[in-house]
C-alpha cells in the first residue's frame, strides 16, 4: 500500500510540475507579443544611397562624364610629354542623387607610378583642389599659393566633407603640375 502511495505522489508532483512549466512558457511567451516600447519622436525610415561622379576636361569640352572604372583621368598630357611644366586637369562634380545623406573622405592616391632611376613618377607630381570656378589656364596654375600644393604619392585625403545632405551637389577641382 505505501508502494501505491508512494507512486500516486510522485505522478501528481509531476503533473503540477509539468503544468506549472506549462504556465511560464505561455507567461513569457504572451509577454512577447503584448510588450510595447516607445521611442520618443524618433522616426525609423528607409531610403537610398545613389552617389555619382561626374568629371570635365579639356578633352571633353567642359562636358559632364560619369566616372566609372574604366574612366581615364588626367589625360590631357600625352603620357609621352609629361616633363617639367606639363600640367592636367580634371573638374569633378559629386552628386547625392540618393535620399539619404553621407559622410565623405575624397583621397587622390598615385597607383601604378612609373619609376625610373629609382624615384616614382607620382613624388615629382604635385596636385592642388581649387574652386569650381577655377580657370585652368597655367597663369592661374602659377598663382595657386604653394602651401596649397601636396605631392600625389603623399596618402592623405585632400578633401573631406561632412555634411553632403540629399540631392546635393559639390564641385571641385584637381590640378596636377610638374
Amino acid at each position: 500500500m505505501n508502494k501505491i502511495a508512494n507512486t500516486k505522489r510522485a505522478l501528481g508532483m509531476s503533473i503540477v510540475s509539468l503544468l506549472l512549466c506549462f504556465s511560464m512558457l505561455v507567461g513569457t511567451t504572451f509577454a512577447w507579443f503584448t510588450d510595447s516600447v516607445t521611442s520618443g519622436n524618433n522616426i525609423i525610415a528607409a531610403g537610398n544611397l545613389d552617389i555619382e561622379l561626374y568629371h570635365a576636361d579639356n578633352g571633353t569640352n567642359g562636358a559632364d562624364e560619369r566616372v566609372d572604372g574604366s574612366t581615364v583621368l588626367f589625360d590631357d598630357v600625352d603620357s609621352d610629354l609629361w616633363e617639367p611644366g606639363a600640367m592636367a586637369w580634371e573638374r569633378f562634380t559629386i552628386k547625392n542623387e540618393g535620399s539619404l545623406a553621407l559622410n565623405y573622405r575624397f583621397a587622390l592616391n598615385a597607383t601604378n607610378a612609373t619609376v625610373v632611376d629609382g624615384v616614382s613618377f607620382a613624388s615629382v607630381l604635385k596636385a592642388a583642389v581649387v574652386d569650381e570656378n577655377f580657370d585652368y589656364t597655367r597663369a592661374n596654375v602659377e598663382k595657386i599659393p604653394t602651401s596649397a600644393w601636396k605631392n600625389i604619392d603623399e596618402i592623405e585625403p585632400m578633401i573631406t566633407e561632412l555634411a553632403f545632405e540629399a540631392g546635393a551637389t559639390k564641385t571641385f577641382g584637381i590640378v596636377i603640375w610638374w
